[in-house]
């Protein structure tokens, strides 16, 4: 064998290496990535389930006022509608989509069932598009609103489904 013949096994030795390097460094990124979007996925969802809780914190403790419960209501509304939004337009992962799909039905279903929250639903809603996202997720989950607001009723709780 020649100097320039083991050169070339060399050179396509190394070659191969390198291919072998590079996709293991790529599937390394990709995933890495994928861990990053979950993390950052779950944090979005535990900050707006957060913002969501103290929005219902904020319109029980201005129960004595009804101007303020109101402001407070609709901003509650605005924070599930965004919920909504985050969810119809695909942002969250399966985990987290399924988490925060099975909150908002137990929302709207609790909302429904009132005739306060209902009435204050009417009178929040100034055009078309108020809401819309709500209720395009409500058109979408109809049954297991449904099965929260029967769940509610009877007083007890509902089982996750497998979506």
């Amino acid at each position: 064998m020649s100097d320039a013949s083991v050169w070339g096994l060399a050179a396509n030795v190394a070659t191969v290496g390198a291919t072998v390097v590079a996709a293991l460094g790529l599937f390394w990124t990709a995933h890495s990535l994928r861990a990053s979007t979950r993390a950052s996925d779950l944090n979005s969802l535990f900050l707006m389930t957060g913002h969501i809780s103290a929005a219902e914190a904020q319109m029980a403790a201005s129960k004595d006022d009804p101007i303020q419960q109101d402001a407070d209501f609709n901003n509650y509304l605005n924070m599930l509608e965004t919920l909504a939004a985050a969810i119809n337009g695909g942002l969250f992962g399966p985990v987290s989509k399924r988490i925060a799909s099975d909150r908002l039905c137990n929302d709207i279903a609790i909302l429904m069932s009132g005739e306060w929250s209902r009435e204050r639903i009417e009178r929040a809603v100034t055009s078309p598009e108020t809401f819309c996202e709500m209720a395009a997720f409500h058109r979408k989950n109809k049954t297991r609103i449904k099965a929260h607001a029967s769940a509610l009723q009877a007083g007890l709780s509902v089982e996750p489904s497998a979506h």
